[in-house]
């Protein structure tokens, strides 16, 4: 695929205008005197986190309403993540004198995060001995990924454990496991989105990886909810409740517009003319999901001293828990982002990188969901969600496609 200078040139300045346009939803939000609303939402996640850690540094239980006796933030919003998050990120948040300047801080922090990881990708690139066309354009969906807007204007954290695990990625590529264990422990801390990887890291016997994750995210989860217990309050209750969101979520699940998940999709097709159906499917694909992580993992294995290999099965295990989850925010979908900007360097074959393109840009592109006038008719709004769920299936597909192929293409290390 021939792009002359002045082309890629131009794709570069232009994702650099769009990712600045971004800015001014984040630095001047106008609702924000809306308080928790649909338009607003304004730090809703890292306000949870900032209560979260004052919680933890005062001995208050974090989980549930008891989170909230305390409030120090602009309004509570229950903590949905495990105990470390807190420990970990929330109480360093608390040298700001006010739940709102943390919120500044976290903005400028995650911002200059992002642009500062472009010289990973490049150095991510230079390994791979990608074109000079695949790092222009995965540099131009990493600034112009829509999804950032909502991302951190609502002060969600799939942003920072993505680009941990683009860095787990990274070194896996490096061949440097110590590092590639440390990133996926701090993805994972940030959120537990890529939690699935584990099966990788079981598979490549990284003994760091697997003791660090059963130490903070086990044993430790255990001991603080065990600790709380003895005080007359049901923490292990309170804690599944909210990080397996136990309690009924039919209105967000399906039919809901902001909803991108798969199970949503699903729900567009087949909930309206027959709900049985709808939920035989809903759970028949949470079956195979979990189902096609042991297969990829038991498939890889034949393959486990093939580095190409042990890519896709990354990546795959990574997304896998997007495609599980019956909840996918528009903020959820920038959890995507390393996956297609490793493909996107990977990909040598012409046709699979032009469709790894496609589906990025489409992941990549502003949602219609703030004109609510456009899903007064149900197959529109079938069609918009399924914009946004379609790419990740096709993508989810390839993946599948490379970790099954008996000779996967060799990445020209």
């Amino acid at each position: 695929m021939k792009f002359n200078k002045k082309s890629l040139f131009f794709i570069t300045i232009l994702g650099i205008i769009i990712f600045i346009s971004y800015l001014k939803y984040i630095i001047y939000p106008t609702c924000w005197q809306a308080g928790y609303t649909h338009c607003a939402a304004i730090g809703q996640d890292f306000f949870a986190l900032y209560q979260a850690g004052y919680n933890i540094f005062h001995n208050i239980f974090v989980y549930g309403k008891s989170g909230g006796l305390s409030l120090v933030t602009p309004y509570f919003m229950f903590f949905k993540y495990f105990p470390i998050t807190p420990f970990v990120w929330g109480i360093p948040t608390l040298v700001f004198s006010s739940a709102m300047n943390a919120y500044y801080g976290y903005l400028v922090f995650s911002i200059l995060l992002h642009i500062a990881s472009i010289y990973l990708i490049v150095k991510i690139s230079k390994k791979l001995k990608a074109q000079t066309y695949q790092i222009v354009f995965a540099i131009f969906i990493w600034l112009t990924y829509f999804s950032l807007t909502s991302e951190w204007r609502m002060g969600q954290f799939n942003h920072l454990a993505g680009m941990f695990l683009l860095g787990a990625v990274g070194a896996e590529i490096f061949s440097n496991k110590i590092l590639s264990a440390l990133a996926w422990i701090l993805s994972l801390s940030w959120k537990p989105q890529a939690i699935f990887v584990a099966f990788y890291f079981w598979l490549t016997k990284n003994k760091l990886a697997i003791s660090l994750f059963f130490l903070l995210f086990i044993l430790f989860t255990t001991g603080y909810l065990a600790y709380f217990q003895t005080q007359n309050i049901p923490a292990f209750q309170e804690f599944f409740k909210n990080i397996l969101v136990l309690e009924n979520h039919h209105a967000w699940q399906v039919g809901y517009i902001d909803n991108f998940s798969v199970n949503a999709f699903w729900g567009q097709i087949f909930y309206p003319t027959n709900p049985k159906l709808y939920y035989f499917v809903s759970k028949s694909w949470s079956i195979f999901i979990i189902f096609m992580l042991f297969w990829s993992t038991w498939k890889s294995s034949k393959n486990i001293y093939n580095l190409n290999s042990r890519i896709y099965l990354l990546l795959f295990t990574a997304v896998s828990m997007s495609l599980f989850h019956k909840e996918v925010w528009e903020s959820h979908l920038t959890f995507w982002l390393p996956t297609l900007i490793t493909l996107l360097l990977i990909t040598k074959n012409k046709k699979e990188w032009f469709f790894i393109l496609i589906c990025s840009l489409i992941l990549a592109s502003p949602t219609t969901f703030y004109y609510y006038s456009i899903y007064k008719l149900e197959w529109l709004k079938t069609l918009m969600i399924g914009m946004k769920v379609l790419p990740q299936l096709a993508l989810y597909c390839y993946l599948i496609r490379k970790i099954s192929t008996k000779k996967p293409y060799k990445f020209p290390y």
